[in-house]
């Protein structure tokens, strides 16, 4: 069913063209120019990107408070000389206010600083409580009619000299700062001049592409110069589309309604589909039985090969199909939602994984959560992370231990772990794994469909999770899932 959308006028699809098609023309030019240069160079500046990105961010979040905390301070001594001279209560309201500034802005400069400023920081803490005593102090004289010992406590030069350990605090924390900076702007400087070097061969393809990029990035800053324009001129039009909106809406109504028919046939399909595959496969095997009692005994070793990989084949398709099958359900049945106590969920789900007497299967303690969730996509979860790491995660020796555990919070919802002590898993097979029928082992090794890590995913991604996998240089691997509801 094809579901009616306002139309979206020419300029508006120019304007999104405008934010999104030139990077898109730089990459593809940059590319024809050198692709395997350009990936390289772009892999190691988001490394050495997300690495300094964020000290140089901090950085300059230190910095910025520092300098509004010497404007604060300015503003509170400059209130306290205006009300000590004027005796306007505009003057002492301004006071407070700057001195309360003042304490906001230093709570935030002490909580943003990092561990390296803390000698400089405690020093800033110290100078400027001195100075917020001193003002307090002339402040508090002035209230009760003594403003001749203000004026000569402020003749004393004591807040001067406080005000002046303050900047100096400030200066050095500042300064410190800057120098993040400078080493950020120095390294990825540095960078560059690599990154240069190594584009060297490109680099004549490359002054074309940026050329390219120019000149589109300035013919689509004029297309959204004028899509802006017009913009402003469509906010009445997208208010007499609420209505069509509505409509569209009930719309979409019936489309879920069809999707969610069309979801219960596929079901179906599916079901009769497997049935009417395996009920071949099963003939297959009787025949390869039956072969096998027809020639006698004892059969030719190279007969009883070719009829055990048969035998093997078939076993192999059943396990496709009904992988093929639960891959297809997982994360579109409906549950109910009820507490759900994890710990006894998991020991339950060891205990059905039934592993060989040589694997040991260990819960650790916890702290385990009770969830408001459904039991049994829960359960489907650990059920084929303990068997996947039965299968793959044994030692050399044939023996392996598998720890069930859960690492606590995670945003909303809990992060749990499977680890075993097997031989692990290299890195460019993390994501791999959870992909349809890919494995790590041939399937004459370990018998299995691949698929069981792939329902994983379905089912974690489709309640609002996210599965990953750590291993290790030197053996081992933990794959760790998140898993929402409220406890």
């Amino acid at each position: 069913m094809r579901v009616a959308r306002p139309t979206i006028r020419p300029s508006v699809r120019l304007a999104r063209l405008a934010r999104l098609a030139p990077p898109r023309f730089v990459v593809l030019g940059a590319g024809v120019a050198a692709v395997a240069l350009v990936a390289v160079l772009t892999i190691w500046f988001v490394v050495a990107g997300e690495r300094d990105g964020d000290e140089a961010e901090a950085a300059a979040r230190v910095r910025e408070r520092a300098q509004q905390l010497v404007i604060d301070l300015f503003s509170a001594e400059s209130a306290q000389r205006g009300y000590l001279l004027t005796d306007d209560a505009r003057f002492q309201a301004s006071f407070a206010d700057a001195q309360a500034a003042v304490t906001r802005t230093l709570d935030e400069l002490t909580r943003l600083a990092p561990a390296r400023l803390d000698g400089p920081v405690a020093e800033l803490r110290t100078a400027v409580s001195a100075k917020l005593s001193e003002l307090a102090f002339t402040v508090t004289l002035a209230d009760v009619d003594a403003r001749a010992r203000a004026l000569d406590a402020v003749r004393t030069r004591a807040g001067e000299r406080a005000m002046a350990r303050s900047l100096e605090a400030l200066g050095a924390i500042i300064d410190a700062q800057r120098r993040v900076q400078a080493r950020h702007v120095e390294r990825r400087t540095r960078q560059a001049r690599i990154a240069m070097v190594v584009v060297a061969g490109g680099s004549l393809i490359a002054v074309v592409a940026l050329l390219v990029g120019i000149a589109s990035l300035r013919r689509h800053a004029a297309e959204r110069t004028r899509a802006l324009a017009e913009l402003r001129a469509q906010a009445d039009e997208l208010q007499q589309r609420r209505l069509a909106l509505g409509q569209t809406a009930a719309q979409l109504a019936l489309a879920n309604h069809a999707l969610a028919r069309s979801n219960r046939d596929l079901d179906q399909f599916a079901y009769v589909a497997s049935h009417d595959l395996k009920a071949p496969l099963r003939g297959i095997a009787s025949l390869a039985a039956w072969i096998e009692e027809d020639l006698g005994q004892p059969l030719d070793p190279k007969v009883a090969n070719h009829l055990q990989l048969m035998r093997a084949r078939v076993e192999r398709l059943e396990l496709l199909i009904e992988g093929i099958l639960a891959y297809a359900r997982a994360g579109r049945d409906e549950h109910p939602v009820h507490p759900l106590a994890v710990e006894a969920l998991v020991r339950k789900t060891a205990e059905l994984a039934a592993p060989p007497p040589e694997v040991e299967v260990v819960v650790a303690p916890g702290p385990w959560p009770t969830l408001e969730t459904a039991s049994a996509p829960l359960e489907q979860v650990w059920l084929n992370l303990i068997g996947n790491a039965v299968k793959h995660g044994r030692r050399a020796d044939g023996g392996g231990r598998i720890v069930l555990g859960c690492a606590g919070r995670d945003g909303d919802g809990w992060r749990f772990t499977v680890t075993d002590d097997g031989p692990g898993i290299a890195p460019e097979f993390h994501d791999r794994v959870f992909e349809m029928f890919q494995r790590l082992q041939p399937r004459d090794k370990v018998e299995g469909a691949g698929i069981g890590l792939a329902v994983v995913r379905k089912l974690v991604t489709a309640n609002g999770g996210r599965v990953w996998i750590e291993s290790p240089a030197g053996g081992g691997a933990a794959v760790h899932f998140t898993w929402s509801g409220k406890s």
